[in-house]
């Protein structure tokens, strides 16, 4: 947390629309909030940070690296007025996330949906949505973006 300003977690996974980044920027630019991205690995154990071994130091995830999620942040954050980071996690997502909005006393979570599809729902079926799990489990609020809205013709506020 930098200088006393609210802090908002947002989660990131690979190839999330980047709508979510967008929403959230206007946010935390609305709020005077800090940003802080959060990047979980899901293929190490929890509470180890992504690529605390050696040659991986730069890789969260299978194929996605802190510096491209770095410098796709750049670019989208541009010349907004926003103070950000990007925390590189590691273990369950819906964990890892309330673990570091409580370490970062953040005043809330946002997070995209999920895309539409079968996929999507498979892993809903199984898991649950990450915005669900945390709406349950953690006692932040949770902004959920949504990210492509089924059977919805015009265009977004936010387009």
């Amino acid at each position: 947390m930098t200088d006393g300003a609210p802090v908002i977690v947002v989660g990131m996974a690979p190839g999330q629309p980047e709508v979510t980044v967008r929403r959230a920027l206007d946010l935390a630019r609305g709020l005077g909030a800090e940003v802080v991205f959060a990047v979980v690995d899901l293929g190490e154990p929890p509470g180890r940070e992504a690529g605390a071994s050696g040659h991986d130091a730069h890789r969260v995830g299978p194929g996605v690296h802190v510096l491209a999620v770095h410098e796709t942040l750049e670019r989208l954050v541009g010349d907004r007025p926003v103070t950000w980071r990007v925390e590189p996690l590691a273990g369950d997502r819906v964990q890892e996330l309330a673990r570091l909005a409580e370490r970062v006393d953040a005043v809330m979570i946002v997070v995209g949906t999920r895309q539409a599809g079968f996929r999507g729902r498979v892993s809903d079926f199984f898991g649950g949505s990450v915005a669900a799990q945390l709406a349950h489990h953690q006692p932040r609020p949770v902004l959920v973006v949504p990210t492509a809205p089924v059977g919805f013709e015009q265009a977004t506020p936010w387009e």
